[in-house]
This record gives C-alpha cells, sequence and structure tokens, in this order.
C-alpha cells in the first residue's frame, strides 16, 4: 500500500460476553469481557495535506467533533510531529450503538497515520496512545478476537475464526448519555465473578468456532430492555425469528443472533420493516495485520 492514499477499513465489533465486577476507586468500572470483530466497517481514506482534516459523510462528525481528530493530535504528540493529513470517513456502522463504530475509526487513523507518517510504531505502541482514546480504541488496533479486562483495555489475544454469519440488529430509539445511563442502571445484584466469561474464553465452542449466541452474555441486557424505548419489541420479533437467542453488544441497543444466514436475515428484515431497526448481515474477521 502506498503512502501517497491510504484506504483502510474500521470493522465494527461486538461483545460474546461483557460482565461487570464491580465500581473502581477511579470511578470507572472493572469489566470482563470479549470482542469479537465483525466485517460491518466504516472506511477511512488518509492522504497527506498541509494542515490537519478530518471530513466525513455525516457533517455532524467533521472536524474536531470525530474521535478522529483526537486520535490523529495524540499520535503525532507522541511521535514529536504536527498532526498533517487529510482524512475522510464514510459511515457504515450505526452511531452510539454498542458496536464500537467510533473507536474502530479511531483504530484505524491510528493504524493509517504511523504508516504516511513512517512513524514505524508496533500494534502494542499503538494500543499505548489508543488507551488514551477510550476503552475499545486498543482492542480495534488489531481486532479479531480478544479478552479484556480493567476497563476493557487490558487484553490478551485469542485464535479467531474467521467468516462465522452474525445477525445485527439496531433499533431505531437511542437514549442520551448512553453510557453513563446504562453503568448507572446497574446494581450489585448485577454485578459478577467474571466466570462466565472466563470459562467462554477456554470453550471448545469459541475455540472451534461453533460458539452459538445462546452462549453470550451481556450484564446490561436487563438495563436495556427497560431504559431503550422500543427495543422489547423489536428483541422479541427477532427472537421469535431467529434460531439462536439475541445477545446485547456493548452498552446497546445493538444486538447480535449468531450463527445466522441470508434467509434469517431476510425474515428478520421484513418483520422489521417499519420498526426503522437496521438490520446487517455480517462476518466475523480475524485480527488485521500491520498497515
Amino acid at each position: 500500500m502506498g503512502t501517497e492514499f491510504l484506504r483502510l477499513p474500521a470493522y465494527a465489533k461486538i461483545n460474546l460476553s461483557l460482565e461487570v465486577l464491580g465500581k473502581r476507586d477511579d470511578g470507572y468500572h472493572e469489566i470482563c469481557t470479549i470482542m469479537q470483530t465483525v466485517d460491518l466497517a466504516d472506511e477511512l481514506m488518509i492522504s497527506p495535506a498541509n494542515q490537519l482534516e478530518v471530513l466525513c459523510d455525516d457533517p455532524d462528525l467533521s472536524g474536531d467533533h470525530n474521535i478522529v481528530w483526537d486520535a490523529a493530535v495524540a499520535l503525532a504528540a507522541y511521535g514529536g510531529i504536527e498532526p498533517k493529513g487529510r482524512i475522510r470517513v464514510n459511515k457504515r456502522i450505526p452511531t452510539a450503538a454498542g458496536l464500537g463504530g467510533g473507536s474502530a475509526d479511531a483504530a484505524a487513523a491510528l493504524r493509517g497515520l504511523n504508516h504516511l507518517w513512517h512513524l514505524g510504531l508496533t500494534n502494542e505502541q499503538l494500543r499505548s496512545v489508543a488507551a488514551s482514546l477510550g476503552s475499545d480504541v486498543p482492542f480495534l488496533v488489531e481486532g479479531g478476537a480478544a479478552s479484556g479486562t480493567g476497563r476493557g483495555d487490558v487484553l490478551k489475544q485469542m485464535t479467531s475464526r474467521g467468516g462465522l454469519p452474525v445477525l445485527l440488529v439496531t433499533p431505531a430509539e437511542s437514549i442520551s448519555k448512553k453510557t453513563p445511563t446504562m453503568y448507572a442502571s446497574l446494581t450489585p445484584r448485577d454485578y459478577s465473578d467474571g466466570m462466565h466469561t472466563h470459562g467462554l474464553a477456554g470453550s471448545n465452542e469459541l475455540a472451534a468456532g461453533t460458539i452459538t449466541s445462546d452462549l453470550c452474555h451481556n450484564v446490561f441486557a436487563r438495563a436495556a430492555l427497560e431504559i431503550y424505548p422500543g427495543i422489547s419489541d423489536v428483541w422479541q420479533a427477532t427472537a421469535a425469528i431467529a434460531e439462536h437467542a439475541p445477545c446485547l453488544s456493548g452498552a446497546g441497543p445493538t444486538f447480535f443472533c449468531m450463527p445466522s444466514d441470508e434467509e434469517e436475515h431476510d425474515k428478520v428484515a421484513e418483520a422489521l420493516r417499519d420498526s426503522g431497526a437496521k438490520v446487517f448481515l455480517t462476518r466475523t474477521t480475524n485480527a488485521m495485520q500491520a498497515v
């Protein structure tokens, strides 16, 4: 790939398991999760420029309103250079949906600008920059599958089988200040010891690529079904059709069923046609190679 123009995918992620162990002294929550990238992706196009520019097909996400801008500034500071470059972001991942879209864009920007600026940083170094941008960004530098502890930024890469079909459903409704609202909705009864996640991480199903969403778990599912307007109807309509039970991703509202297929996707899309929900048939992806 040449240095004059870079085109990079920014893959979404789902949480195959997400547990909250409790609240930390620093105000954040201790989590235990397994994340997996899927091939629903935004696209970043990066080229040289005399100053930093971030353009997005969603005008509200252009300029310094975009986390991609923060990623470029942070990487330039780490490398001791001025942030210069034109970054165009074409959105396909729904925003604020539990799929890590903004984090994926930031991670792709780090990878691309590392190449454009000839910094020669390793993925480990990029993850250290990414940690200042958000808890999902370090994982999305490389993607694939990984377990996450701490705030989700202490990562252990896992063997991932690519190509497993995953049905994603993103309800139309959203809530303001989603992540703090969802965490605030948790009670001590929602906290767990992480054993579900650890068990899934060591399971034959995950290693063999035979995992189903029936085995997945998300601590926010209860709260999501109570808080997000309209999600319960969309969830129940999907569950009535899908072979495997829905599981929430991140703090929602997106949920997934896996494995899936085109026939199931078409049936769910038809059932939800008037709901405003977005329905995608995606596939799991392996860890990305360096640019």
